[in-house]
């Protein structure tokens, strides 16, 4: 075989490898895998947010009725703004993990709510944590609170849309979170709110309710605000 034909031939299985990446999104898959590599690396101690929104706290000193607890998807709406009310704090932190609402419990405790939603677990699950843990974790969450006479509410953890990487493996991993969560739920009679119900579809988050595969947009948020307006004027008033 001549030189020139040589390099058609390798031209030609070099593309063809390309193409075959590019199908099976073998980029995407090795981003994700080394995305939850470097994040299973990191507890929520180690995160910069944590840090700085516990210093904010300790200087806090509104009251209020409701707590909002969870991650930067609970962090990013001011509750208060969206549903025209006073009474409501956010204790949402960007990045955190279960394990790390249950380290920062006293802060939802001194602002002496009637009732708590409590949305985690996607951190978690990118971080390689296993269902069964995020369940328990919530599960104490949920004991915790009781002990304090504060109504604990729980949300599924959201699918991830289709830009988000690897997203069809990730969502099995949330779907099967959820299940736990669900049934852990039942079985300690804890209010549960299925919001993929409204924000997904086939069990994918759908386009028009994330910005950037998992985020949320301002439509997803006015959805949500729809969902928990009738429970806290039920709780609370």
């Amino acid at each position: 075989m001549t030189k020139n034909k040589y390099l058609i031939v390798n031209f030609i299985l070099i593309f063809l490898l390309i193409l075959i990446a590019v199908y099976e999104k073998y980029p995407s898959k090795i981003h994700a895998k080394l995305k939850l590599e470097k994040n299973t690396e990191q507890s929520y101690s180690g995160n910069w947010r944590y840090k700085h929104e516990l210093k904010l706290y300790k200087s806090y000193q509104k009251k209020g009725n409701v707590v909002m607890l969870g991650n930067s998807i609970t962090y990013r709406a001011n509750w208060n703004e969206l549903l025209n009310r006073e009474d409501i704090i956010n204790r949402g932190i960007g990045a955190d993990i279960t394990e790390g609402f249950l380290a920062r419990m006293e802060y939802v405790y001194n602002v002496n709510p009637k009732l708590c939603f409590v949305m985690g677990g996607v951190n978690d699950l990118t971080r390689g944590i296993k269902p069964e843990i995020i369940s328990n974790n919530l599960y104490n969450i949920t004991k915790e609170l009781n002990k304090k006479n504060i109504k604990p509410i729980l949300f599924s953890i959201l699918y991830t849309a289709k830009s988000y990487p690897n997203y069809k493996d990730f969502n099995r991993s949330v779907k099967l979170s959820n299940d736990k969560i669900k049934k852990m739920c039942a079985n300690n009679s804890i209010e549960y709110i299925d919001l993929n119900k409204i924000l997904s579809e086939n069990e994918i988050l759908k386009d028009e309710y994330s910005f950037d595969g998992i985020h949320l947009t301002v439509l997803a948020y006015e959805k949500w605000k729809e969902i928990i307006t009738p429970i806290i004027e039920r709780e609370i008033e």
